[in-house]
């Protein structure tokens, strides 16, 4: 059987479903024209989404509901309960709250002010401490303006007067989350240019690095009579000058060379003069690549 209360001021003559344990138990709950089925609320409860077809699923974000009225707890869970992104859990235990709080990784808490134990203002100062960028909603008494403010000031994000209406309570939450995408996007943005400046460090230091090794280059280039310049591509040119020169004085040795001992064929008399003549136009082109 279906267990039934009312709910709460501003929502009279409407029920709000408990749910029971088995698939088959379970009911479809209304709340002003807001209708989950049963199979949603199945899968959900075993940690399950259903598939939806053409549609950008936002990331999901964790929202901790704390109320130790059922009637509107359950109010507030269903109603977070449809909106994209938001995965919602709640407690009427404000202390059970706290726990969890420290255990779970919640980006969002909508919690009562008034309840025994641990009142609202005190839970959101613990939720504080525990993740100083959760977004924390408190929800007052109709009238209680000048609690509603203390909660402000202590870092609430938002409140709402009971009885407050379903819209207005989505709008809360849609808020939030965009708040929170709004500092995701903002932390992003940090590491981007952390990472940026880490590499202009990286480069400008390489930078600093060539330039000495370049300075070594060219007093060690100077020590051997390579005059060079002051920037880095005069002394590859200079390099490159001494290599050339290197290069043609090896060649002229071995051209020598290979000349003198032509002139030796010729002169042993093992080469006529007219192969000499071949012979030592072929080692002069061959010489300088012609």
């Amino acid at each position: 059987m279906e267990k039934e209360k009312s709910i709460a001021p501003g929502v009279e003559g409407k029920k709000s479903v408990f749910i029971l344990k088995g698939k088959n138990n379970i009911s479809k709950l209304y709340l002003n024209h807001v209708r989950i089925s049963p199979d949603q609320l199945w899968n959900e409860q075993l940690g399950k989404s259903l598939p939806n077809e053409g549609v950008v699923v936002k990331k999901k974000r964790r929202l901790l509901i704390v109320d130790d009225d059922l009637a509107i707890l359950d109010v507030m869970w269903a109603i977070a309960y449809q909106i994209e992104g938001i995965i919602p859990e709640k407690t009427n235990q404000p202390l059970n709250a706290l726990e969890l709080l420290k255990t779970g990784d919640y980006q969002f808490l909508l919690t009562d002010l008034d309840m025994p134990d641990l009142d609202g203002l005190e839970l959101l100062h613990k939720a504080k401490e525990i993740n100083p960028d959760m977004a924390v909603t408190v929800v007052t008494g109709f009238g209680d303006l000048e609690t509603a403010i203390r909660a402000i000031n202590a870092g609430a994000y938002e409140y709402v007067h009971k009885p407050f209406r379903p819209q207005e309570l989505t709008l809360v939450i849609n808020n939030m989350v965009e708040r929170q995408e709004f500092l995701d996007q903002m932390k992003e943005q940090e590491s981007e240019l952390i990472r940026l400046k880490t590499a202009l460090n990286q480069s400008v230091q390489k930078e600093t690095e060539l330039q000495r090794e370049l300075e070594e280059l060219q007093v060690k280039l100077e020590a051997i009579g390579i005059s060079t310049g002051k920037g880095q591509k005069d002394i590859l040119q200079a390099i490159n000058k001494a290599a050339s020169k290197k290069i043609q004085h090896s060649r002229a040795q071995d051209l020598s060379r290979e000349l003198t001992n032509l002139t030796e064929l010729l002169d042993d008399k093992k080469i006529s003069a007219e192969e000499f003549s071949k012979f030592r136009q072929y080692i002069i082109k061959k010489a300088y690549g012609e």
